[in-house]
């Protein structure tokens, strides 16, 4: 996932404790529709738990106070 600071510079997120199929995995697009439908446009903050191996942080996000990791797997 993609998030935009406050100054409007993206961060790449992986999303912590979740293994979510791919784009080009069977249902990688609904696990993308319903990420975007929790988190787009939303107010963010992220609980940062890692970096990976790219450089990516690995967090919980937090989107208007909703547990968006939690919520994807429920």
């Amino acid at each position: 996932m993609t998030l935009l600071t406050a100054d409007q510079r993206p961060i790449k997120v992986r999303l912590a404790e979740i293994d979510a199929p791919e784009s080009g995995q069977p249902y990688g697009s609904r696990a993308k529709q319903a990420l975007a439908n929790l988190a787009f446009g939303r107010q963010a903050r992220v609980q940062v738990v890692d970096r990976d191996h790219y450089g990516r942080v690995v967090g919980r996000v937090y989107a208007d106070g909703l547990d968006v990791n939690a919520e994807l797997v429920r």
